[in-house]
């Protein structure tokens, strides 16, 4: 099995969409992407284009660095994403060093990211959802409100019904309640382009208002494990 390459078309599949919104990476993406899906181009072709992600790319560069890994690993790739026992072996000095260092070097203002560590709770994991509730968006192409947060991050939920281009979930939503960040049972019903032989009782990932990815009951179990991870961690210091 080669895991780099499943690494990476993991890592394109989730940047796909937003790459179509125009809130990330560059607008070379869409076409080498799809030419690759057709068999058209090669995954070499993929990666180079998704390194000029430059802020996802940083979190794996992370990830990758702190496990003797490489950045398209699977593993890696799905730590970022979905979370898993690899995002336990980032310490805290080093995603300290990270924000004021990496994202800095990457677009964060160096004065925000001042403030981020300084006030950053200890145990926080380097995932997805760690970036979106914590950090939050970089640039100004999306407004920091609750519904685009959990537009972003990644949530997921069990098919209820299919259609053509669309699937109802069971969907897991990220919400506040008193300004503290919460998951909350929705019905909710979302493009499926990505995703073939989607059946009813499948558990799928939310990305952009899109299913992103079948999962299985440990990816399931791993996801929600590190998103209340880091909003619970996150909440103790909102008042």
């Amino acid at each position: 099995m080669n895991t780099k390459k499943l690494g990476a078309e993991l890592q394109a599949r989730y940047s796909f969409v937003p790459n179509c919104l125009g809130y990330c990476g560059p607008n070379t993406f869409q076409k080498i992407y799809v030419r690759y899906l057709q068999g058209q181009t090669n995954i070499k072709n993929v990666e180079r284009e998704l390194k000029k992600f430059i802020i996802p790319f940083a979190y794996l560069k992370l990830i990758a660095k702190a496990n003797k890994m490489k950045p398209w690993d699977y593993k890696v790739v799905e730590a970022f994403w979905l979370g898993n026992e690899l995002l336990n072996n980032i310490k805290y000095k080093q995603l300290r060093n990270f924000i004021l260092h990496d994202l800095v070097r990457v677009g964060l203002d160096k004065e925000r990211a001042l403030k981020l560590i300084e006030k950053m709770p200890k145990g926080m994991v380097p995932s997805h959802c760690f970036h979106v509730i914590f950090v939050q968006f970089i640039t100004n192409k999306v407004d920091k409100t609750t519904k685009n947060f959990d537009n972003c991050h990644v949530g997921w939920g069990r098919v209820l019904t299919i259609k053509p281009t669309s699937v109802t979930l069971r969907y897991v939503a990220l919400d506040k309640k008193n300004n503290k960040y919460m998951l909350t049972p929705k019905v909710k019903t979302i493009k499926h382009s990505l995703l073939k032989n989607v059946k009813k009782g499948d558990i799928v990932t939310t990305h952009w208002n899109t299913a992103i990815q079948k999962i299985t009951n440990k990816q399931a179990k791993n996801l929600k494990k590190y998103t209340l991870w880091n909003m619970n961690r996150l909440n103790r210091i909102i008042h």
